[in-house]
């Protein structure tokens, strides 16, 4: 996603303010560090979601070839951590670089990298009954899939530099909030998504969580700045998906965490194919 802090000038002209280090930091503290040692219901709700859906739809392709790409993934591994058992290689893809950090400090085991162990204990503990031990193997097997943290832009033509796409293409690309921002530069949800849609497969599949129906929604209780949205119903975001050449599969609205996100009360889960399944 492309979040606020500094200033930064889009190559098309576009002013983007994103984070900083410190700002990324917080951010990582704020939204995804653990309250009174337990990880915040929000987050496990929305892992359970995840895990669910990656259960269910994994059965249409081959593990073992399938990759993974990831747009506008801030510094956040959650998404990566639920979907590492059902593919073979994750490209994991942000706009701002210091946010891209964080996910390599991980990857490359720096000493000041962000804990998700709380994470793979909820994913391979408590959600595939797997023991202590092979929990923590599971972060090595992560940093193994985790082919690649690259630069994404989902406002450009392409996404990704066309070098880190599979010759085969992605079985699934994911955008967790990403494509709810509104940049005020005349595009909307169904442009996003045609872009995204030549990253994949035939029978691929997209997997986006989106904002419904609020204005904005501020990164961090403590910064002035709000992140502006589409405000989309729950009828616009399946229509949009549809114009883009998609057939909806699931798609789940949920309660949003207010105090984080301001006045959106509404997230929607959507999964949608390239072309239909039988």
């Amino acid at each position: 996603a492309l979040f606020y802090g500094i200033i930064c000038i889009f190559s098309k002209g576009v002013v983007i303010l994103v984070m900083n280090r410190q700002l990324a930091l917080a951010f990582l503290a704020e939204r995804y560090g653990l309250q009174n040692g337990e990880i915040n219901n929000h987050k496990i709700n929305k892992m359970r979601l995840l895990f669910d859906l990656y259960q269910k739809y994994s059965k249409e392709w081959d593990i073992s070839k399938a990759s993974l790409l990831e747009i506008g993934g801030g510094p956040s591994l959650l998404n990566s951590i639920v979907a590492a058992p059902y593919f073979n290689k994750i490209v994991f893809s942000e706009y701002d670089s210091g946010l891209r950090e964080k996910v390599t400090e991980w990857k490359e085991k720096h000493s000041d990298m962000f804990d998700w162990s709380p994470y793979f204990s909820f994913v391979y503990g408590d959600l595939m009954g797997m023991n202590p031990a092979d929990v923590v193997r599971q972060q090595e097997v992560l940093r193994g899939k985790l082919a690649h943290v690259i630069h994404g832009n989902y406002l450009e033509d392409g996404v990704i530099d066309s070098a880190y796409v599979p010759e085969e293409k992605f079985q699934m690309v994911v955008a967790i909030y990403c494509l709810s921002i509104d940049h005020d530069i005349g595009d909307n949800l169904t442009m996003r998504l045609k872009r995204i849609s030549p990253l994949l497969k035939e029978n691929g599949f997209i997997l986006a969580i989106i904002c419904g129906e609020g204005n904005f929604y501020k990164l961090l209780p403590t910064l002035e700045e709000k992140v502006k949205l589409f405000n989309l119903s729950r009828d616009d975001i399946s229509s949009a998906f549809q114009a883009a050449g998609f057939v909806l599969k699931e798609h789940e609205v949920f309660t949003e965490s207010v105090a984080i996100r301001n006045d959106v009360q509404f997230g929607n889960c959507v999964l949608a194919c390239k072309s239909h399944i039988n």
